[in-house]
C-alpha cells in the first residue's frame, strides 16, 4: 500500500497542477520535500480508503437477495 501511495504522489507531482501548486506553497513555508510527500501520501490515503472500503455492486445485490 505504501509503494502505491508513493507512486501516486510522485505521478501527481509531475502531472497535476494543483499538487505542484501545493508543493510550491509548502516549500515557501519552509517544509522539506520529504515532509511534503508525507502530507500528500496521507491525503491520497484519505481519498482512496473510502473507495476501498465501499461495498462492491455484487456485494450489495447479494445482500439484498
Amino acid at each position: 500500500m505504501h509503494r502505491s501511495r508513493s507512486i501516486t504522489v510522485v505521478t501527481r507531482l509531475g502531472c497535476d497542477a494543483r499538487t505542484r501548486a501545493y508543493a510550491e506553497r509548502r516549500t515557501s513555508e519552509g517544509k522539506s520535500t520529504k515532509e511534503i510527500i508525507r502530507c500528500l501520501e496521507r491525503h491520497v490515503a484519505r481519498e482512496v480508503f473510502p473507495i476501498i472500503e465501499a461495498p462492491s455492486p455484487a456485494e450489495i445485490s447479494s445482500a439484498a437477495a
